[in-house]
Order: C-alpha cells, then structure tokens, then sequence
C-alpha cells in the first residue's frame, strides 16, 4: 500500500463530499500507471489557515464552497493557497482505490459518467441541462485538458475508489 496525492477540481470536491464521486480517469503518466489496488490517494484541495482570529477558525477548506461563500471569507482576511501545496497533515479526504484499469477516454458508458461525480441529475437520470452524463463528462474534460482533448480520445487511468472522510495520517 502506498499513499499518493491526488488534486480534484471545487465541483469534484463537492461531488466527492456527497459520495457522488467514485471514478476518475487521469492520463497515464508513470505517476498513475503505477497507482495500485489497494493505494491510498490523500486529496489535496483549496486550503487556507488564515483569518480573523475572533471568528474561532483554524484550518478551512473551501474547494467546495459556493463562490459567494469564498468572496466572504476572502473579505475577511482569508487567503487561499494552491491545492499542490495543500500538505500532507491538512487532508480530509482519503481514496482507498479499489480497481484500476486503462481505456480509451470515449468507451466510458453512462454508469462510469455517474460515478465521475459531474451531476446533478434530473429524475430521469439525465443531467439538469438535458445531456446524458456522459456529454457532461466530455464537456467537463475539455475544460480541464483543453478543446479537443475529448475529440483527441487518448488512453486514460481509471481509478475507482471507496471516499472517506478522513485525514490520510489518521486512518491506518
């Protein structure tokens, strides 16, 4: 077993906060290719450890919050750092990964689409702007990799995970 981090976007914090998040894919560097069975992922995300002291805070993680909510704590003296530097010991968030495969970016299917977390969904199992998930998680790739990096279609790392609530160094 080995402990790696892994760095999720403010929607995918949420999505992982709400245990909607069960997947990611990442392109196969070294890095992923090696994750394992097994593997620890810590989540690193944006972090702050400032503030008015009066307000009683230590250390906050608003990846997840509303853009409004980060505009108020910006306005009281908050100052928000990289998720890359997030260390170690601030984690919240731990992925016991439980499969890892490679595949081609479009051979997702809808169940793996949900399990990426991009909701929310309607009733009917459709996103709330009508697509099927999967558009969704195409559209959510190109914002993060660039245009056409879904049209691109490379190789990707799935990784699949339990999600605990947890700092990495106190769950053994």
């Amino acid at each position: 077993m080995t402990d790696h981090p892994i760095i999720f976007s403010a929607p995918m914090i949420r999505a992982l906060l709400e245990k909607r998040k069960t997947q990611t894919r990442r392109c196969p560097t070294t890095r992923w290719a090696r994750i394992q069975l097994g593997d620890r992922l810590w989540v690193q995300e944006a972090w702050s450890r400032e503030g008015r002291a009066q307000l009683g805070l230590g250390m906050r993680y608003y990846a997840s919050a509303s853009e409004a909510d980060k505009e108020w704590f910006r306005e009281e003296g908050w100052t928000w750092n990289s998720p890359a530097q997030m260390p170690r010991w601030a984690s919240r968030l731990i992925l016991i990964v439980t499969g890892t495969r490679l595949e081609r970016l479009q051979d997702i299917s809808e169940g793996d689409a949900k399990a990426e977390g991009i909701g929310p969904l309607r009733q009917d199992g459709r996103l709330e702007n009508g697509l099927p998930e999967s558009d969704g998680f195409a559209d959510r790739w190109d914002t993060i990799h660039g245009a056409g990096a879904w049209d691109a279609n490379p190789d990707v790392v799935v990784l699949t995970f339990a999600v605990y609530h947890s700092n990495i160094d106190s769950r053994r």
